[in-house]
């Protein structure tokens, strides 16, 4: 292996840049002391930290994630700032993806950061931040009832998911995709529907069919990587020439159908390390299939279960919450600690699956502060309480402004949004206490 670094002076702080060649794993780039507790991190909880994080006086975070996968291991007082290659061979040099570490207010440096992501990777999504209604599984049998319901909502998109025989096939299950399409416009929404390119269940005809589809394991095998009702999903080779005009055939079949929305789930499949047909890394193969979606429908795309850094570019809306793994309060400190994505990388899609053991006091806090924070606001609970109207129309009310939040790696928030739809507002927040206070100011 040959790494050879640069490290340049910036404003707030340096860039380390650089290349490197050779049979390369989990590479280490740069390590460096730590001042200060860590306050703000990506998605995980432990010591391995993706793509960013922050103490009480500085900011670690990677600039893309266009051929490795950029990590950090904090040890004691000491990070180290690795990129996994995945033992990928390259015998001319890549670049390495760049790093800054940002030093002052870490509630600054978010938006230094972002900025910086956002001008590397020349960001382009959607201007549209749509409002909507996910169909699960709740309302299949009952679809024109909901379409009812959804008039009283000032609704853009109706989005079905869950509408097929097998993942992976992709064959509808009830009415075929042109009629769910022109039921669905003839109430005046947008057609939208729930797809996850990358993977496949066991029993489906695909799964039994092309065993040579998929990225396989160190057995040969094709390669597991979730488990949906004791039935296994696995991930497709995305070098494969023939994954590559399957899943340009399902696009281009459902787009000329008439659906204009499109939710792609478990994203995070094109990653998963594994022999596949072309000797690139992961990520590589990850941004050909998702740069492929991407060329194929235009918008609007939504990332749901997918890897940050290499989407960026490809999508338009990405999910950042997980309400049925962190519950509402790890949800609701993914959405303000995460606003600093919104509108510069894409819009953020918050979880609003809330069901019915949270309280009018928390579905008024969630509500609230996705508003103000002018995400996607998008239902999946049912549509006939009278609440949620009245939440989601007050939602649409915050939207707009342009966002700064205090405190980011407290447990107390202050958003402040200067230019909403009824002017300049304050909304003070404590998660763990569901204490609040709202100013127009």
């Amino acid at each position: 292996m040959e790494l050879l670094i640069e490290k340049e002076e910036i404003k707030n702080g340096e860039i380390i840049t650089g290349k490197v060649k050779g049979k390369l794993g989990k590479v280490k780039i740069y390590e460096a002391r730590l001042q200060g507790d860590i306050v703000l991190k990506g998605w995980d909880d432990n010591k391995k930290i993706d793509y960013f994080f922050a103490t009480e006086k500085s900011f670690f975070g990677y600039l893309s994630s266009k051929i490795g996968h950029p990590f950090f291991v904090v040890k004691d007082d000491i990070v180290e700032c690795y990129i996994d290659y995945y033992d990928t061979e390259f015998d001319d040099y890549v670049e390495i993806e760049p790093l800054v570490i940002l030093h002052g207010n870490v509630d600054m440096l978010v938006n230094v950061y972002s900025d910086m992501v956002k001008k590397n990777l020349e960001t382009s999504f959607s201007n549209w931040n749509p409002v909507g209604w996910s169909c699960k599984w709740n309302c299949l049998t009952n679809f024109k009832e909901s379409l009812d319901y959804a008039k009283k909502y000032p609704f853009e998109v109706f989005q079905i998911d869950f509408w097929y025989k097998n993942i992976g096939d992709w064959e509808p299950k009830f009415s075929s995709f042109e009629e769910i399409a022109e039921e669905i416009k003839s109430y005046g929404m947008k057609p939208g529907i729930w797809i996850a390119p990358f993977v496949v269940l066991e029993g489906s005809d695909i799964f039994k069919e092309k065993k040579n589809w998929f990225v396989k394991n160190e057995k040969g095998n094709p390669k597991k990587i979730y488990n949906i009702n004791g039935k296994g999903l696995y991930a497709l080779d995305l070098t494969n020439n023939e994954v590559e005009e399957h899943i340009r055939n399902i696009f281009l079949r459902i787009k000329n159908a008439g659906f204009e929305y499109f939710k792609l789930d478990f994203l995070f499949a094109g990653i998963v390390k594994g022999k596949r047909k072309e000797s690139v890394t992961p990520i590589q193969s990850y941004r050909k299939g998702l740069k492929l979606i991407r060329d194929l429908l235009g918008e609007f795309i939504v990332g749901v279960r997918a890897p940050l850094l290499p989407s960026i570019g490809y999508v338009d809306g990405m999910k950042i919450t997980n309400m049925s793994e962190k519950g509402l309060y790890g949800a609701l400190r993914d959405v303000i600690t995460r606003y600093f994505m919104n509108g510069r990388w894409w819009w953020n899609a918050p979880d609003f699956s809330l069901g019915n053991n949270i309280s009018t006091t928390q579905k008024k806090l969630f509500f609230m502060t996705v508003g103000i924070l002018n995400n996607m606001l998008f239902l999946s609970d049912s549509l006939k309480g009278n609440l949620e109207n009245y939440l989601f129309k007050a939602a649409l009310k915050l939207r707009g402004g342009k966002i700064f939040v205090k405190n980011i790696g407290a447990k107390g928030y202050e958003i402040k949004a200067i230019g909403t739809n009824i002017g300049d507002v304050s909304f003070r927040l404590c998660i763990e206490t569901e204490k609040s206070e709202f100013y127009i100011e």
